[in-house]
């Protein structure tokens, strides 16, 4: 009983793929003919042109050579007992074979060969074949187009296995870099904070998943409490991890100071010097510009030192008058050597410390750095409380920002007063 071209197919147990086509260094060609004086002429002129040559019969023989040995190219006629090229066609169409059939027959009609084409054929020729060398171009086009899309689905294939292991390693950085930004907010001041004798509020929004500004705020004693700001080179998790050491660093310094002598507490280039020193001894390769500062609530003085910072504190009076406060030193953890000077201002119950990371003048839409910080210090002027520059400058609806933005508001005064005119925290 004769056999359907698919059952042929699926006996075999062979899936018909487009790697299957380049399997052999040396191209191979199925011939299909059921003329055996054809089929020689044909088979003897393609080996002497350097391929191996495989010969069927019939279309049935041709199908269960196909599925086995994994031609190159098929060349078939489409007249032929049992099954003919047509079936052979309608075949290698249902199982989605790429191995490209360039039809012969003597039956040149029109219709025969638009249904061959139509069935996935790459080319026909009208038997007797009059130009055999057009036919073997024909064949070698056919194999090169072959191996061209063999070629185009394994680059295919190479670049959606790389893009999966993208997306795989993209998913777990953004996994990473989220457990990053939560342990840096976790790391944080609480916001509104209440100290003995000050009170404060930030924003602090990084570029990306982490940030390289840092700020703190404690008391230290009844008498003492400490503020800074930071803001370390780069951004993401390397400089987060230094704001990490940063935090550390400047809390067990100043209470080794302390059990050591008040006078360091009033001397915050001090503290300044030895974080300098602790960085470098770290080799971490990275350097922060940083204000640090103390206040002494017994006196109603502050004591703070600037480490190559940008903005300078700016210190906003209880009259709404604002200036910014000198200060000069170089960045810490960049040279071995440098002097931090510390400085001192008077305090009055009301007055208020603005710091800032210099992202906050990356939003100032000015190319002069000094017309930038004369109108950060202007909005700090005419801003009462910390909300009031968030809401200016859109630091919560902006969709993107082009560096770290932090902004730390401190307000000085006694507990008492603190209680009775709380700064919002809005």
């Amino acid at each position: 009983m004769m056999k359907s071209s698919s059952t042929i197919l699926a006996a075999t147990g062979a899936k018909m793929t487009s790697t299957d086509a380049n399997l052999t260094s040396k191209d191979t060609i199925l011939l299909i003919e059921d003329d055996d004086s054809v089929r020689d002429s044909l088979s003897l002129y393609l080996q002497q042109s350097g391929y191996d040559v495989i010969e069927a019969e019939d279309g049935e023989m041709g199908l269960a050579l196909l599925t086995t040995k994994h031609p190159s190219v098929v060349v078939t006629d489409l007249s032929m007992p049992f099954l003919d090229g047509f079936s052979v066609l309608e075949a290698l169409k249902e199982h989605n074979s790429d191995t490209p059939i360039v039809v012969i027959s003597a039956h040149s009609e029109s219709t025969n060969i638009l249904k061959a084409l139509r069935l996935g054929a790459y080319d026909f020729f009208p038997k007797p074949i009059k130009d055999v060398e057009r036919l073997e171009w024909t064949i070698q086009r056919a194999i090169e187009s072959s191996h061209i899309k063999v070629q185009n689905q394994n680059y295919r294939e190479q670049i959606e296995a790389s893009n999966e292991q993208l997306q795989r390693s993209l998913e777990t950085l953004e996994r990473d870099n989220t457990a990053a930004r939560r342990i840096q907010q976790a790391m944080l001041p609480s916001t509104p904070m209440k100290l003995k004798s000050l009170q404060g509020e930030y924003f602090w929004r990084p570029q990306l998943y982490v940030s390289g500004d840092f700020l703190g705020a404690f008391d230290l004693s009844s008498r003492y409490c400490v503020a800074y700001i930071a803001d370390v080179t780069g951004h993401g998790v390397s400089a987060g991890f230094v704001t990490v050491f940063l935090k550390h660093l400047s809390s067990s310094l100043v209470s080794e100071f302390r059990n050591d002598s008040a006078r360091h507490l009033r001397a915050p280039g001090d503290v300044m010097k030895e974080i300098n020193r602790r960085l470098i001894d770290a080799e971490l390769d990275k350097h922060a510009t940083m204000i640090f500062c103390v206040y002494d609530n017994r006196t109603q003085k502050l004591h703070y030192s600037v480490a190559g910072h940008l903005p300078l504190p700016a210190l906003k009076r209880a009259s709404g008058h604002a200036e910014y406060l000198e200060g000069v030193g170089p960045p810490v953890g960049m040279n071995d050597v440098g002097e931090w000077p510390s400085y001192s201002v008077d305090i009055l119950p009301g007055d208020s410390l603005v710091l800032a990371s210099d992202g906050i003048l990356e939003l100032i839409d000015e190319e002069n750095l000094l017309v930038k910080e004369s109108k950060w210090l202007a909005q700090i002027q005419r801003s009462d409380r910390l909300s009031d520059i968030a809401l200016d400058f859109g630091i919560d609806t902006i969709s993107s920002i082009p560096d770290d933005v932090t902004v730390f508001w401190l307000k000085f005064g006694n507990l008492d007063e603190q209680r009775t005119n709380p700064v919002s925290a809005d």
